[in-house]
């Protein structure tokens, strides 16, 4: 995924961006923060979706907003992708299209396929690490007794591109699944990848959730190296 501050840098400088998305796990993860903070991070947030600056902060406000970022730089992809301008077809090109009459049922039909080719395009840009990513899996955290089948191999693959696809990681979701297989409640309420993908009562996936907690967990020290309180095997 192209990174929306490196690509198109000249599309950002001469459009101006009104809105932005706010995730309710934003919310949760800054509310905890002391009131100083919280203003630093809401403000880094905005500044940085809608006018594309990116503040330079330090200590927690700085750890929360590294977190939230990649989602911001999807949403600004997307958002990217949706002001492009769209050609018009020329004459010949309206004349070659072959005139059929659809019924409505078709016309949905066709929308989803075209939006699922979409998603397969997108999906495929992580397979390789999808698969490399399941073999990680395999070799570090697998329950003892879990029998894997090719189907599963495939559906946490899916799961981690898609996570990918919203702008997760890599880090972020091997550490996600380090804490939860070695935190003495979730190791035996986390069995597979595809938890990460799901969402609580409160409607916040559990790979943001395991973030937040895995980072409120990190010594003060090592506030800036996750890593080194959830080490990631290669």
């Amino acid at each position: 995924m192209d990174d929306p501050l490196r690509a198109g840098v000249s599309f950002f400088h001469c459009s101006m961006r009104d809105s932005t998305v706010i995730y309710r796990s934003f919310y949760e993860a800054i509310k905890e923060l002391p009131k100083e903070n919280q203003a630093e991070v809401w403000s880094a947030i905005f500044e940085f979706s809608l006018n594309f600056n990116e503040i330079e902060l330090t200590g927690l406000s700085k750890t929360i907003f590294i977190l939230i970022k990649p989602n911001l730089e999807a949403n600004m992809v997307k958002w990217k992708n949706g002001n492009k301008a769209k050609r018009k077809p020329n004459e010949s090109e309206l004349k070659a299209k072959p005139k059929r009459n659809r019924s409505k049922k078709q016309a949905n039909e066709d929308e989803d396929v075209d939006e699922d080719k979409d998603e397969n395009v997108e999906l495929g840009l992580f397979k390789d690490e999808g698969l490399k990513f399941v073999d990680w899996f395999l070799n570090n955290h697998k329950p003892a007794k879990m029998t894997v089948n090719d189907k599963m191999k495939k559906d946490w693959s899916n799961v981690y591109c898609k996570l990918r696809s919203l702008g997760k990681t890599k880090d972020d979701i091997k550490s996600s699944v380090t804490y939860a297989r070695t935190d003495s409640f979730w190791q035996s309420n986390f069995l597979s990848p595809s938890k990460l993908i799901k969402k609580n009562k409160d409607g916040i996936m559990y790979i943001d959730v395991f973030m937040n907690r895995a980072n409120k967990e990190v010594p003060q020290e090592n506030i800036y190296k996750p890593s080194e309180r959830y080490p990631i095997a290669e």
